[in-house]
C-alpha cells in the first residue's frame, strides 16, 4: 500500500546512499507496481498538473500528470533524474548540444511500470502520444526548482537554446488541459 509520507522518506533515505541514483530506482520500482494505491494516495490524475511532494537542497520528488498529447521542447535539468511511470507512457527523445547544434540522439518510451535514470548533462523532451493521462514520479538530485534560473531549453521550432521557460512550460500544459476538456465535453472518455 503507498504511503505518500513513508514514500517520501524511503527516497530521502536513498539519497543518502553511496549510488543514490540506483537506491532511488529501487523504491520507485517498488512503488509503481501498486498504481491504484498511488492514485488513491495521490488523487486521481484528472488533468495535466505538477505536484511537488517533497524539495530541499539535494531532492526534489514530484508527482508529474502529462496532459493528453502534451509535448514539452528540449531542456535540462542540470542534475540526474529518476523517472517511473504508473499511468500512461512518457516518451522521451534525447538530445545532445554539438557545436551550438542540437542533435537527436535516440529515445525511449516508458510506460506503466517502466523507471529511468538520466545523468544530471541530459538533454530530452517529453512527449504524451495518447489521450490518456500520463502519471509519473520524477525525482531530481537536487533542487530542481531552484536550478531553474541555470537551467535551459530549446525552441522546439529552431533548436536554439535559451533560458529555461517554467510559465512556457506551464502555459503547455494548460493548452494540454484545455484540449483534453474540449475532447471530454465532445464524449470522449479520458483517463
Amino acid at each position: 500500500m503507498f504511503d505518500r509520507d513513508r514514500f517520501v522518506e524511503d527516497l530521502r533515505a536513498a539519497r543518502n546512499e553511496s549510488d543514490s541514483m540506483d537506491a532511488i530506482s529501487e523504491v520507485i520500482t517498488k512503488a509503481i507496481q501498486d498504481p491504484a494505491s498511488i492514485i488513491r494516495a495521490l488523487g486521481a490524475p484528472g488533468r495535466g498538473r505538477a505536484e511537488q511532494l517533497y524539495a530541499d537542497e539535494s531532492i526534489t520528488i514530484s508527482n508529474i500528470i502529462w496532459g493528453s498529447e502534451m509535448c514539452v521542447p528540449p531542456h535540462d535539468h542540470l542534475m540526474w533524474a529518476v523517472i517511473g511511470v504508473y499511468q500512461g507512457q512518457e516518451d522521451n527523445t534525447f538530445w545532445r548540444e554539438q557545436d551550438g547544434n542540437l542533435q537527436e540522439m535516440g529515445g525511449v518510451s516508458l510506460t506503466k511500470g517502466d523507471v529511468r535514470k538520466l545523468g544530471a548533462d541530459a538533454v530530452h523532451s517529453v512527449r504524451n502520444p495518447s489521450l490518456q493521462l500520463c502519471g509519473a514520479i520524477h525525482v531530481y538530485g537536487g533542487d530542481f526548482f531552484g536550478a531553474i534560473p541555470r537551467r535551459h531549453s530549446w525552441n522546439p521550432e529552431t533548436l536554439k537554446r535559451g533560458p529555461y521557460d517554467y510559465e512556457f512550460i506551464n502555459s503547455l500544459r494548460n493548452e494540454a488541459n484545455e484540449r483534453m476538456e474540449s475532447l471530454r465535453r465532445e464524449g470522449v472518455e479520458i483517463a
